[in-house]
């Protein structure tokens, strides 16, 4: 069931039969929109415990370079896109950039009672701001290749050397846009801090990081220190591509975590 995506909308993909209780992830940024690629053990865990999946493409709800908006702004009219298509979603999910967004969001929707948050740094703090600038310097550039390079070391696990899983597929067709995406998504993520946000949500929320992380690491998540309803994960000998990394141990985290909280 899992396996198979069927698109729900140009920018979305949906998994499963939508008459079940629906998830939404946040995707993360990617040189290309290709579903939910980026997680589909992920999606056939959940399918197969009985939830409809929607995967959303985040970048593409940013807009252009200069981003004409704040982000405040562009988070409120996400959380009115979302609103408006899933009036009922008690349960939202994100991958990096996804999750950052997903812990800013959850409070802005009425019904998500259950935030998600898969390697989204939940603030900025310096290591992440360099490594964030030093991968924008290509994609400015033009240079599609070098970048994904780039960010293949950087999602890695820390000292390793990166797999095909870090790899990101250069698009067939047009490379230019591929830059614009993922310079838009990662200037973008340079302006969030989900802390402030995070603290008004009134629900469940789970932050997962790899152990070996070098982006989102356990020292800038947006979780608040003695919150009952707030938990923190770290999965062993994984990078940023915690999916990738240590694919069992994750979703066994997330799965025992969405049984047990509801």
């Amino acid at each position: 069931m899992g396996s198979h995506g069927y698109a729900y909308s140009q920018h979305c993909t949906l998994y499963g039969d939508d008459n079940l209780e629906p998830i939404l992830i946040l995707g993360p940024v990617t040189p290309a929109w290709s579903g939910g690629e980026f997680c589909m053990g992920l999606i056939a865990a959940l399918t197969e415990q009985g939830y409809c999946v929607y995967v959303l493409d985040s970048v593409h709800y940013l807009g252009d370079l200069p981003l004409q908006r704040s982000s405040e702004e562009i988070i409120d009219s996400l959380a009115g896109v979302i609103s408006e298509q899933f009036p009922n979603i008690q349960c939202i999910m994100g991958y990096a950039l996804g999750g950052t967004l997903a812990c800013k969001l959850a409070h802005r929707l009425e019904h998500v009672t259950h935030v998600v948050s898969l390697s989204g740094p939940g603030f900025i703090d310096a290591p992440l701001c360099q490594a964030l600038s030093d991968l924008n310097v290509p994609l400015r550039q033009g240079d599609l290749a070098s970048a994904l390079f780039a960010l293949a070391k950087s999602v890695a696990p820390k000292g390793s050397i990166p797999s095909q899983g870090h790899i990101d597929a250069i698009p067939d067709d047009d490379q230019h846009l591929a830059c614009t995406r993922m310079l838009n998504g990662f200037e973008f993520l340079l302006q969030l801090d989900a802390r402030e946000d995070l603290a008004k949500f009134k629900g469940n929320a789970l932050c997962v990081v790899g152990e070996l992380s070098q982006l989102a690491t356990r020292d800038n998540q947006a979780l608040q220190s003695g919150n009952s309803l707030h938990t923190l994960v770290v999965v062993p000998n994984a990078g940023m591509r915690v999916l990738c990394d240590n694919i069992e141990y994750t979703i066994s985290e997330i799965s025992s975590w969405l049984k047990d909280e509801n």
